[in-house]
């Protein structure tokens, strides 16, 4: 079958027609019909380490060596896979998948349904030095806050830094390609 806008003609002995006013919507939404994702069942594999007073919700999935600092917090049926450290005072909200090797700094913020796929660092410095009168390079603290909205995906190996005041805001439904 093929999915098709509305006037095409069905050519002799072709494929069977779907017609539908936006059909690459319509194969989105077909394979997310025919093909399931592979997430883990909830659990905490007990060679990840789980802070003092982090909090998980109900239904989490935190995979083998994941590192959750002390004081995080992870919402609702929220996925952790193998290898991702969350820093200490972190806020992960519901239904989020954290992808294998990802790394979310002390603090940071993340909503609802958030994606974060393979290797992304969020909340790592930014690129931020004043040259000193002798020529070198003084460090600019980087300490401010990283808040990512509902609905966000975060490709593979990108980088989210944090700023020296004020915040990195990525907003409600944004999507970040890889790197």
């Amino acid at each position: 079958a093929v999915l098709v806008t509305p006037g095409i003609a069905r050519p002799a002995n072709g494929p069977v027609l779907l017609i539908c006013d936006r059909p690459y919507l319509a194969f989105a939404q077909a394979l997310g019909i025919l093909v399931s994702a592979s997430l883990p069942e909830p659990g905490i594999d007990p060679t990840s380490a789980i802070g003092a007073g982090a909090q998980l919700g109900s239904q989490v999935s935190v995979g083998a060596l994941a590192v959750i600092g002390a004081g995080a917090r992870l919402g609702d049926r929220t996925v952790v896979f193998p290898g991702v450290v969350i820093g200490p005072g972190a806020v992960i909200g519901e239904d989020c998948v954290i992808h294998a090797r990802v790394s979310i700094r002390e603090r940071v913020q993340l909503g609802n349904r958030v994606v974060v796929q393979d290797g992304a660092v969020i909340g790592s410095d930014g690129f931020g030095f004043v040259r000193q009168a002798d020529g070198s390079h003084l460090k600019i603290p980087q300490h401010a806050d990283v808040v990512i909205e509902d609905d966000v995906e975060i490709g593979a190996n990108t980088t989210i830094d944090r700023p020296a005041v004020g915040e990195t805001r990525i907003r409600r439904g944004a999507k970040i390609d890889n790197l």
